[in-house]
């Protein structure tokens, strides 16, 4: 109905459960998608690129490292990704995104309780692309960390 939609903003839906890979698949143009506060929905039912998908927002989301699989697969120019509250994200699930997704310049990571602070150096490192990184709470700067902000921002 919309092929040219760049934006698709399904903040709040809590009762979203299927359809996003139809929306998906028929607007292939967007660019910024925003799944805010949405558990219910299942992301890993998505099985093509998205190729144009350069935001993507799904803070305090029921998502998990299968769901971070799939975007890693799935959206190789992904430039930003906000995982704030994302409870059930681990650090192995955020490593796959972060070497699978060469481009990504954002990541959020804050309160994202099962993530250790200790990656921020090993994704500063790992993918150069990076400008910004939101901390998770663990996250203590190091003498070491410093000369990182250079490059990119922690905070």
């Amino acid at each position: 109905m919309f092929p040219n939609t760049q934006l698709l903003d399904l903040s709040s839906c809590f009762y979203i459960e299927e359809g996003i890979d139809i929306v998906l698949k028929k607007c292939r143009k967007i660019r910024h998608f925003n799944f805010v506060e949405c558990p219910q929905a299942n992301l890993c039912l998505i099985n093509y690129e998205a190729s144009k998908l350069e935001v993507l927002n799904l803070s305090n989301s029921r998502i998990d490292d299968k769901v971070l699989y799939v975007i890693s697969m799935i959206c190789p120019r992904l430039l930003q990704l906000d995982l704030k509250y994302c409870n059930d994200v681990t650090e192995k699930g955020v490593r796959l995104v972060v070497e699978k997704c060469i481009h990504l310049r954002e990541i959020n990571l804050r309160n994202c309780i099962k993530v250790s602070g200790k990656i921020v150096s090993w994704m500063t490192f790992s993918r150069p692309s990076l400008r910004k990184i939101m901390a998770p709470l663990q996250y203590h700067a190091l003498d070491k960390d410093w000369k990182l902000s250079e490059r990119c921002l922690v905070c």
